[in-house]
């Protein structure tokens, strides 16, 4: 098996497998650093086997490849189903967490506004003649 590994016509695919590996890698690097690839990092994975894949269907054969794809996706497809699922809960704790500070946050703005007014002298009447100028 390691000597075909090694014949001359696999290796001719080592370099292009490097080349797709090095812009692949590039690619997510550019989407991670812009954001877009949080809570995506199956799919990275899922597309850096098919890529794999593809690349090794000239070495070991179509049939070979597909029947190691679908043994890819039986493995796969669980731990995806889970991931997206873990990502779908955190999000929405997060959200929730969000609308939780919002809603302090504006109950300690109101209420920092009616001790002001409760702590405040008596009206002058002046207050009137500011609203009506308004």
């Amino acid at each position: 098996m390691i000597e075909g590994a090694l014949s001359g016509r696999v290796l001719t695919f080592y370099p292009l497998a490097l080349m797709v590996g090095v812009a692949y890698a590039w690619a997510v690097h550019a989407l991670e650093s812009r954001g877009r690839a949080e809570g995506y990092t199956w799919l990275e994975v899922v597309v850096g086997v098919v890529l794999t894949l593809i690349l090794c269907a000239p070495v070991i054969g179509i049939e070979a490849s597909v029947a190691v794809l679908s043994m890819f996706v039986a493995t796969g497809v669980p731990m995806i189903a889970v991931t997206i699922y873990r990502y779908e809960v955190a999000r929405g704790e997060a959200r929730k967490a969000l609308i939780d500070d919002d809603a302090e946050e504006t109950d300690a703005t109101s209420s920092s506004r009616s001790s002001r007014r409760g702590g405040a002298a008596a009206p002058s009447g002046d207050e009137d003649v500011d609203a009506a100028a308004r």
